[in-house]
Order: structure tokens, then C-alpha cells, then sequence
């Protein structure tokens, strides 16, 4: 652990000296090519934010035992704060990195003798790896969530259930008048008597405030259960939002009505029969499709999907590459509308990877309930993938379907022959250094 101390007799001349020092040792890690943080800020490298007791260093970092990965064992000069669900989210959320220097590094050492014992029990001091305009803002950050903690204020961590913020904050009606309470936290607040907020220091944290515990031991007690409730509250509310939403996808994800109706040949209207309004609807079905296939926006949502399947499966990056070239050119034959009037988006994104999958020879290919479970946890972060439901077998007989579609369609059309016929023929003109062909 090494430090350079710097003085001003101005604050203005502090700050130019701060900016002026970051640049030039950020230049140098640079050129030695310096490891960096994965925030994106170099490691080991921090201006100083301020000075906290042990104890509450202590009460701020509290460890929550998930940390990543096993201990090292090589003596670091920092603390391993990657075990502080406040540390990892906070660094997050400010882009920045949090280093305090650790026990075991502590005292000082001079010409083989000491001159300084490592105290456990003494201050800490908190560096920030950040500019040097955002030093103050970050330590402002962490002593206002100290003084909250010490008031009896908790931060709730919602961790994977971060996705479900969203729709806590939602108003329940869309149509109640203005005067009375129309959202969750509003009803948790009458409930329990502590108020509840998004915390913008973290952004997946809550902040229950049941009021000062400080005053005495009784308000003490009385706060901490306003905050119990509150919290069993939010986690009951959390439980219904993820039932709720799981029950919807699987309803929906389970019954396809345009292959219900396509197997169904009973409900089906003879050709002779057929009435106008019948066709009118048939026609409004497809095109409304086609219009939804072909949005820029649903289509590039669909290439970063198969993107994540792909790199969730473990398969090379020209699986991905491969996938959406297939996709492209099946919602763009011209005969579009008629093609995917009977396919959701999602089938045709599944069957177009399964076909590229089968296609390239690098590692053996997937089964197709391999690639449904890894687009599972794609589509539908958080809930489990049963490949012995209804709904699955549903899923595989849709995009069996849309394989054998895009296949006779493609006029079996999809193998990748890969780029390297493009970079011999751009070489081979001397137009383009081959190094530069291959990085274009």
C-alpha cells in the first residue's frame, strides 16, 4: 500500500492538482497496460474519501455471507468487500470502485524494524476509485447512509427480485381519484407506520424508515417492528408478483390459439363457406404479425436475444452470428405475412437458432430441450424451466414447426461457410491489409 500526499493552501489550486495527478497516473496505467476494476476504473488506484471508526466501517459493510468465490489465499493490501451486497451496488450504481486498506496490511516497517503495530480496532479509511470531482459526492453518499443506519433506518437488499421494482411502484388504479392512497408502498406505510422509498444510492435497495430508534430503547423496539412488517409485507407482495407473472407467461407460453385452432379442423370454416368477415379477420390477424415482425425494434430485441441464449448455452459466437442471418431472411421473403401469421416472434427466434445450432460443426450441437431451457431463463429471468410440462411440449412442437417452415421456405438454404471467403477476396484485390479485413 503506497500513498502520495498532497497539500494546497486553496481549494481551487486542491482540485486542479487532484485532476492534473489522475490524468497523468491513468496515462501511465495505460501504457503499462495496469489491471483494471470491473467497473472499468483501474484497480488499487483511489482518492481518499474520508476516515471511519471501526465500528462503523463495520455497520456499513456488514457481511452477508453470498460472497463470490473462495478466500485467497495471498495476502491483499484491501479489504474483500465483494461479501457487502452495499459495496457491490453501490459501486454499480456510481461507477466507481471502493477500496480500504486491510488489517493485514496495516503498520509501518522500516529498515527491518517497526515502527508502527497494525491496530484492528482503529480507523478506516475509505479511498474512492473515481475522478476527483465526484470524491466528495460519493463520501457524501456514504455518511448520509451511516447517519441512517444509526437513526434505526434498514435497506432492504431485493437482489434478483430488483426486477420486480417496477411494479411496486405502479399505482394500483389508473383511475382513483388523486386524494387517496393509490400505490403499494402508500398502503405498507398505513400498515405498518414506516415509510417506504427506492433508495438512489443503490437503486436495489429499499429504505424503511420506522423512525429514530435512538431516542430510547422502547422506540427502539417500536421501530424495529414498523420495519419487520413492512419488510414481511414486501416480501408477501414480491411472492404474489412473481406467482402472478409466471401463471401469465406459462398461460400464455402454453396455449398457442393459432395452432389450437390449425389442428382443430372441426371449428374451421369450409373454403366454400368461408364468409367475408371471416377473411377480413384472417387478413387483419396476419398483417398485424407481419407488422410486429418486421418492427426494427422488435427484430433487433430478438438478434440481442439470441445473442444471450447463445452465450448462456456456451456455443460460439458464429452460432449467434449464423442464427440471425437465418432469421432475417425468413421475416423478409416476400411472402411474409402468410408465412408467420401461424408463429410468434419467439418461435421463429427459437427455430432459427436450433437450425444454425444443427448447422455448425465446432462443438456437438445442443438437443432442442437444451436450447428451450437456456431460453427460459432468457425470456423469463428467475423462474424454473420443467421440460416434462404441458407448456414445454407445447413450446417443441411450435418450434418444430417453424423449423420445418423456415427450411422449406429457405429452400434448405442455411448453411454458414463463415467469412473467410470475404476476407481472401478483399486481400486478394491488395485493397486492405489482411489484419485490417479481419478487425473490420
Amino acid at each position: 500500500f503506497a500513498k502520495l500526499t498532497l497539500s494546497a493552501d486553496k481549494i481551487d489550486d486542491m482540485d486542479k492538482a487532484m485532476l492534473y495527478l489522475n490524468d497523468e497516473i491513468e496515462k501511465e496505467c495505460m501504457t503499462i497496460g495496469a489491471p483494471r476494476h470491473y467497473i472499468g476504473c483501474f484497480d488499487d488506484l483511489g482518492f481518499l474519501g474520508g476516515v471511519l471508526s471501526n465500528e462503523d466501517y463495520h455497520l456499513l459493510f456488514k457481511k452477508t455471507g453470498k460472497g463470490f468465490g473462495s478466500p485467497s489465499k495471498t495476502i491483499r493490501a484491501n479489504e474483500d468487500l465483494q461479501d457487502s451486497a452495499f459495496a457491490n451496488s453501490f459501486e454499480k450504481k456510481n461507477r466507481c470502485s471502493i477500496w480500504v486498506q486491510a488489517v493485514e496490511d496495516m503498520g509501518r516497517v522500516s529498515h527491518n524494524r517497526v515502527i508502527n503495530e497494525a491496530n484492528p480496532n482503529g480507523p478506516r479509511k475509505i479511498y474512492f476509485g473515481a475522478p476527483p470531482h465526484k470524491i466528495s459526492i460519493l463520501w457524501g453518499y456514504v455518511q448520509t447512509r451511516l447517519a441512517d443506519y444509526k437513526r434505526g433506518v434498514e435497506f432492504m437488499n431485493l437482489g434478483a427480485n430488483h426486477i420486480y421494482q417496477n411494479a411496486l411502484e405502479e399505482p394500483l388504479k389508473k383511475d382513483k381519484r388523486p386524494a387517496t392512497w393509490n400505490y403499494f408502498y402508500e398502503f405498507v406505510q398505513k400498515t405498518s407506520g414506516a415509510s417506504v422509498q427506492p433508495d438512489p444510492v443503490t437503486d436495489n435497495h429499499l429504505r424503511i424508515d420506522g423512525g429514530d430508534a435512538s431516542l430510547s430503547e422502547l422506540s427502539a423496539r417500536r421501530v424495529k417492528e414498523k420495519v419487520n412488517i413492512a419488510k414481511e409485507l414486501i416480501a408477501l407482495q414480491i411472492e404474489l408478483l412473481r406467482d402472478h407473472h409466471i401463471r401469465q407467461h406459462r398461460w400464455g407460453f402454453g396455449r398457442d390459439w393459432a395452432l389450437l385452432l390449425e389442428s382443430t379442423s372441426a371449428h374451421q370454416p369450409s373454403v366454400g363457406s368461408t364468409s367475408s368477415q371471416d377473411l377480413t379477420a384472417i387478413a387483419k390477424t396476419g398483417t398485424a404479425d407481419s407488422m410486429r415482425l418486421s418492427d426494427p425494434r422488435a427484430v433487433g430485441t430478438a438478434c440481442l436475444e439470441i445473442s444471450e441464449i447463445v452465450t448462456s448455452a456456451g456455443l460460439s459466437e458464429n452460432v449467434s452470428a449464423h442464427a440471425c442471418i437465418i432469421f432475417y431472411r425468413y421475416i423478409n421473403l416476400p411472402d411474409a405475412i402468410g408465412l408467420n401469421s401461424n408463429f410468434k416472434l419467439r418461435d421463429i427466434q427459437l427455430a432459427s437458432l436450433f437450425i444454425a445450432n444443427k448447422s455448425q460443426k465446432v462443438k456437438k450441437w445442443n438437443r432442442l430441450e437444451a436450447v428451450l431451457e437456456h431460453a427460459y431463463r432468457v425470456f423469463y429471468p428467475g423462474s424454473l424451466f420443467n421440460p416434462n410440462s404441458e407448456e414445454a411440449k407445447n413450446w417443441e412442437r411450435r418450434v418444430i414447426k417453424a423449423e420445418k417452415t423456415i427450411l422449406s421456405a429457405l429452400n434448405y438454404d442455411v448453411f454458414w461457410t463463415g467469412v473467410d471467403w470475404v476476407i481472401n477476396a478483399v486481400t486478394g484485390t491488395r485493397a486492405m491489409s489482411e489484419p485490417l479485413a479481419e478487425n473490420a
